[in-house]
């Protein structure tokens, strides 16, 4: 097509935008992701609409965004449509999904529970081209305990969103992504000691967007350069990934995750680490 990614994104912002406006729906853009509040609430992200733009004519661009459009402001009666159906036809789609804190005030009241630091499991369904986060309305029309829901959810999502462990390239070190390409990769952070085998020393782990796992096995040789780089990656996919997360890092060991956060545009001396993890790393001590 002989067009650059910048034409591409700036197009796909001024498509968007125009769109939007003549749907009199209201909106903020806040680096790669468009927040639409009104008259439904729902993201989209630019790099994603970049993609999708990429690989059609230039003469369907106007209807590819028109097409994202719509389907965010008719999500709300497909989302209903589905979650008003018995439990038992919902519960084989329930997933879990890791969401933040910042986003789950964002979207109102869901079905959640605390992970560590700024991370949430929360009770998801995906629906069409979206991911619906269940509301404690329809948690108490199932009629089931929030225990028995996201033992469900936990199982489809291990058993039924792909991944695969694969090895960051190029950082000199062992540096472990979890990839699937899926809405769910993320998920797969709370039950990591099931997905790779670990040292007694746990991992640092980072998750900067929905689609990243970062994992830094804690074994010899793992110190301060390494830590530093792993910071380094985290803030770029934090700032200029899909569906960001979290910026902080946190200790997987003994079957759960500690956060502990790394300030902002700082390098690896930012940490505050648990004590535990710094007995592990010579270099941090």
């Amino acid at each position: 097509m002989g067009t650059s990614d910048p034409e591409v994104r700036a197009a796909a912002l001024a498509l968007l935008t125009a769109e939007l406006e003549r749907c009199g729906a209201r909106f903020q853009a806040t680096g790669s992701v468009v927040e639409v509040t009104e008259p439904e609430c729902f993201s989209v992200y630019v790099d994603e609409l970049v993609r999708v733009l990429r690989h059609a004519p230039l003469s369907e661009w106007r209807r590819a965004v028109a097409e994202r459009v719509r389907i965010g402001l008719e999500a709300r009666t497909t989302i209903w449509a589905t979650v008003e159906r018995p439990y038992e036809e919902v519960a084989p789609q329930l997933r879990i999904r890791v969401v933040s804190q910042r986003t789950a005030e964002r979207s109102g009241p869901i079905v959640g529970r605390p992970v560590a630091g700024d991370l949430l499991e929360a009770l998801a369904v995906p629906v069409e081209t979206s991911v619906v986060l269940v509301n404690p309305a329809q948690e108490r029309r199932w009629g089931r305990p929030p225990e028995e829901l996201f033992a469900v959810a936990r199982r489809n999502t291990r058993e039924t969103e792909p991944f695969a462990v694969r090895q960051v390239p190029e950082v000199g070190f062992d540096l472990a992504w979890l990839q699937g390409g899926g809405e769910f990769e993320a998920s797969h952070v709370l039950w990591l000691d099931s997905v790779m085998e670990l040292p007694a020393g746990g991992a640092v782990v980072t998750v900067p967007t929905r689609y990243h796992v970062l994992v830094l096995k804690v074994e010899e040789g793992v110190g301060v350069q390494e830590l530093a780089t792993l910071v380094t990656l985290t803030q770029g996919l934090f700032e200029s990934g899909e569906g960001p997360l979290s910026r902080n890092a946190y200790w997987w060991h003994q079957g759960r995750l500690r956060a502990f956060g790394v300030a902002e545009g700082t390098g690896v001396s930012a940490f505050a680490a648990p004590a535990g993890l710094l007995r592990r790393l010579p270099g941090m001590r």
